[in-house]
C-alpha cells in the first residue's frame, strides 16, 4: 500500500462534490521467480531393465521422487535404451542426449535427462593415434529458461578398481578432462556455470597408504588392455591423489566438490551402499558454489534413511529397499541458483535492471533482481511501485502522495502531489467516477511528469457527486 495524504476535507453537503483521493491504481504484483535448478547424478547399475521389472517400477519411483530438473546418468546400456527413454516420456524429460561408447566401456553409456532445451552435446576423446578412456566422458550446454547463460555439465563414469594401474589409468582420463573443461571456459569465458559429475570410481576418504600422489611415469603391468595407447602429450609427474577432489580443483576456473550426506546422518557419504564407498562426485564451478542467490545444497538420496525431510522431494517417502531395488549406487541432488538474464532484461514487474544499476543497487545476498521488486525502498515503498511513479529509491523522502488538496468556496479543486522524471515517460492520469463498485473511471486530463510537485485544478459541477484517482498504467 502507499501512503496517503494526510489532508482531511470537510465533510460536503449532499449537493457538493465528494472527493475520494486514490493515490496509485496499479495492477497486482507479478509472482517473483527464481531460478533455481535441481540436478542430480546416478549410476542406474546395467540400465534400466525390462519395463515390467522391479527395477524398473523401483528406478521410476526413485526418479519421480528426487524430482530433478537434470539428470546425469551412467551406466546406460544400449539394450535397454528404448525403455530409458518410455521412462523419460514418463516422468516428462522433454530432452534426452546419449554418449558414444568409450573405447574400453563394454556396454556401459553415459547419458542426460533435462526438463530444458539441451542445444549441444561433446563426446570427449583422446587425440589421433592414443586410445586411453575406458568410458566417453559427455559434455552438454543446457538452456535454463531465463538464465543470463547456459548450464554447462561434464558426465563422467571414471575406470574402476584399485591397482596401481587403474588409479593411472584415471589420472589419464582426467588429464583429458581436464583439457576440455579448460579449452572450453577459456573459449566461452562467460559461461561461468558449470557442473562436473558422475561415479569416479574412488572414495576420497579411504585412500590406502599405496595410493601416489604423483606418477612419474606409467607404471610397469601387465594388465593394460592390448590395444591401449598412451598419448605422447600427458606430462610427467602426472597428479592423482587426493582423486578425485584435488585432482579437479584446478579445472576451468576452478572446480568445488560438494560433500552432500545421508537425510538424517550429518556424516555418512557413502553412495554404494553394499561397501559403503562414497564413489559418486558432484563438483561446482565458483560462480554456483559462491552464488550470491543462495548457496547449493546437497544430498545423497537413499530410500532407507527417507523420512520425509532433507531436501524437498515430490510425493511421499519410497519403502525402504527401492533404492537397492533400482540400482547398487544411490544417487545425489543438488538445488543451485543460476544468475539471472540481466542486465539486458527487465523483472517480472517490468522494472529495467539498468534501472536498479543506475542507482547502484543490487539485490542483497540469496535474492534475485525480482525478489527485490517487493523489498521496500529508502522511503519504505516497494522498488516496484517507485520505479512506476518515477521516483529515487534511495531518497527515503520521495513518496509518490498527496501533498496538499484545496476545494474552495468557487468549488474549485486543487491537487497537488510529489512525483518524478526517474521512471516511465507516461503522464500521470487523473480519473474521475460517479460510482466505487461498478461505475467507469473516466479520464479527466494527463499531467506531464518533473521532477518534484505537480498542480492540478479544475472547477467542478455543484450537482454531482465525484471520485477521483491518480493513475499510473502500468504497462
Amino acid at each position: 500500500m502507499l501512503k496517503r495524504s494526510p489532508h482531511l476535507l470537510p465533510r460536503p453537503s449532499p449537493l457538493a462534490t465528494w472527493l475520494l483521493l486514490l493515490l496509485l491504481a496499479l495492477l497486482a504484483p507479478l509472482p517473483a521467480t527464481a531460478l533455481q535448478v535441481r540436478v542430480a547424478t546416478y549410476n542406474i547399475e546395467n540400465g534400466t531393465g525390462t519395463t515390467d521389472s522391479p527395477k524398473f517400477a523401483a528406478l521410476s519411483n526413485t526418479l519421480y521422487r528426487i524430482n530433478a530438473d537434470i539428470i546425469c546418468f551412467q551406466e546406460l546400456q544400449s539394450s535397454t535404451f528404448d525403455n530409458w527413454q518410455t521412462l523419460a516420456d514418463g516422468l516428462g524429460y522433454d530432452y534426452t542426449a546419449t554418449s558414444t561408447l568409450g573405447p574400453f566401456a563394454g556396454s556401459h553409456y553415459t547419458g542426460y535427462y533435462s526438463r530444458y532445451p539441451i542445444v549441444a552435446s561433446t563426446n570427449i576423446t583422446s587425440p589421433p593415434d592414443t586410445k586411453e578412456l575406458t568410458r566417453s566422458p559427455f559434455r552438454v550446454t543446457i538452456q535454463i529458461p531465463g538464465a543470463k547463460n547456459p548450464l554447462v555439465l561434464w558426465n563422467m563414469h571414471h575406470k574402476a578398481s584399485d591397482a596401481t594401474v587403474d588409479k593411472f589409468r584415471r589420472s589419464v582420463e582426467a588429464y583429458r578432462i581436464i583439457q576440455d573443461i579448460n579449452a572450453y571456459c577459456a573459449a566461452n569465458p562467460t559461461h561461468t556455470e558449470y557442473i562436473f559429475a558422475g561415479d569416479l570410481n574412488a572414495d576420497c576418504g579411504k585412500l590406502s597408504g599405496t595410493t601416489p600422489t604423483w606418477f612419474n611415469e606409467p607404471p610397469a603391468s601387465t594388465q593394460y588392455p592390448q590395444t591401449w595407447v598412451l598419448g605422447s602429450d600427458i606430462p610427467f609427474p602426472l597428479r592423482y591423489a587426493v582423486f578425485p577432489t584435488q585432482c579437479y580443483a584446478n579445472a576451468g576456473q576452478g572446480l568445488v566438490v560438494l560433500d552432500p550426506t545421508h537425510e538424517g546422518y550429518p556424516s555418512r557419504y557413502y553412495t554404494r551402499p553394499a561397501s559403503e564407498n562414497r564413489l559418486d562426485y558432484v563438483f561446482l564451478s565458483p560462480a554456483l558454489h559462491n552464488s550470491s542467490l543462495g548457496a547449493p545444497q546437497s544430498e545423497v538420496y537413499y530410500s532407507a534413511t527417507d523420512a520425509g525431510g532433507g531436501l524437498p522431494k515430490r510425493g511421499s517417502p519410497l519403502p525402504a529397499g527401492a533404492s537397492t531395488n533400482s540400482s547398487d549406487h544411490l544417487p545425489i541432488i543438488v538445488d543451485i541458483h543460476m544468475a539471472d538474464a540481466t542486465p539486458a532484461g527487465v523483472t517480472t514487474h517490468g522494472v529495467p535492471i539498468a534501472w536498479y544499476q543506475s542507482f547502484g543497487l543490487t539485490p542483497p545476498a540469496g535474492k534475485t533482481w525480482n525478489d527485490l521488486d517487493t523489498l521496500p525502498s529508502a522511503s519504505g515503498t516497494p522498488y516496484w511501485q517507485q520505479y512506476y511513479a518515477g521516483l529515487n529509491p534511495t531518497d527515503p523522502t520521495a513518496l509518490f502522495m498527496f501533498q496538499d488538496i484545496t476545494l474552495d468556496t468557487g468549488q474549485t479543486l486543487g491537487l497537488e502531489w510529489f512525483g518524478g522524471t526517474h521512471g516511465p515517460a507516461t503522464p500521470y492520469t487523473i480519473q474521475a467516477t460517479t460510482n466505487l463498485i461498478n461505475g467507469t473511471w473516466t479520464t479527466i486530463t494527463t499531467v506531464p511528469r518533473q521532477n518534484g510537485a505537480h498542480t492540478w485544478t479544475n472547477a467542478l459541477p455543484s450537482d454531482q457527486i465525484l471520485y477521483y484517482r491518480l493513475w499510473i498504467p502500468l504497462p
